[in-house]
């Protein structure tokens, strides 16, 4: 029901509009929650109104609207992460690791996941590098850990990432691999030669084992 929810969220372009069901909105909602039919979708949709996350409008058309209730759950739901399109991206940060970082990005984007890297973040004067990376390690769903030149911080915030129960993608650089350090080794790692596979298969593994 929550995933539903937050795809009835990315419907509405402002506030209060209201959104009419359609069949090919009804369609994509029961692919996209993995609903199994239109009655299915009926009872969730009525359980949505009953906790006043949505207002049902059924004239003249069946349509429906997101609450102020709503929208202050779904920032819970994404800042829980469980249920967020974030992807928080541990790598090293270098001119060399460019077509890396737009590969992942690109794979991302094309699974529809948003990428959070921490040297793109605005971090404000009060807080350390770690608090950021910890709070926006909260908002996403799993992480892509790229080892290629091996950066300290990319182990950090990878087992970081394992210690908040999130899924871990390890991804290397094939002639790097050798240099990894022992703990890291026995675990699964997408070895890539180009970017261009790296992106691929990232798309592959997302779809399999994230969606």
């Amino acid at each position: 029901m929550e995933k539903l929810f937050l795809e009835m969220t990315k419907r509405p372009k402002q506030e209060g509009q209201v959104i009419i069901i359609d069949n090919k909105l009804q369609e994509l909602l029961i692919n996209k929650a993995y609903i199994k039919s239109g009655s299915e979708l009926s009872f969730y949709f009525g359980t949505l109104a009953q906790r006043n996350l949505i207002k049902i409008i059924s004239k003249p058309t069946y349509s429906y609207s997101i609450t102020f209730e709503g929208l202050d759950h779904k920032i819970k739901l994404e800042e829980e992460g469980n249920q967020s399109n974030k992807c928080f991206i541990a790598m090293s940060f270098s001119d060399e690791t460019k077509e890396i970082r737009n590969a992942i990005k690109n794979a991302l984007v094309k699974t529809g996941f948003e990428s959070i890297l921490i040297d793109e973040k605005n971090i404000d004067s009060e807080k350390t590098i770690n608090d950021e990376i910890i709070s926006n390690f909260k908002k996403c769903k799993f992480c892509i850990a790229d080892f290629t030149f091996h950066s300290n911080g990319v182990y950090f915030e990878s087992g970081f990432a394992l210690g908040q129960r999130k899924k871990v993608i390890y991804t290397c650089r094939e002639d790097e691999f050798k240099n990894a350090h022992f703990d890291i080794r026995p675990l699964q790692h997408i070895i890539y030669k180009t970017s261009e596979q790296l992106e691929r298969d990232l798309i592959n593994k997302i779809e399999a084992w994230i969606k």
